[in-house]
């Protein structure tokens, strides 16, 4: 597990809900950005899919370091 900085900028991801689909590419910024965490579902899946929902997301990093901070970015 590597941290990123503390300075991310989340604005981006504001407006997103548990709804709002990413590709893998995107899935991957959005929770490094908010976690400060750069590794996601790479070694969460076998075979990664081309599109995630964020709540989906939430579901794969289940009791992985960060998914708290994740899961509470989109609280809805």
């Amino acid at each position: 597990m590597i941290l990123v900085d503390n300075f991310r900028d989340k604005s981006a991801y504001e407006g997103m809900t548990r709804d709002t689909v990413l590709t893998f590419e995107q899935a991957i910024e959005c929770y490094r950005v908010i976690t400060g965490i750069k590794h996601f579902v790479e070694s969460r899946t076998e075979k990664p899919k081309a599109n995630y929902t964020i709540a989906e997301i939430i579901t794969i990093t289940k009791n992985q370091y960060g998914n708290k901070i994740f899961s509470n970015f989109f609280k809805q």
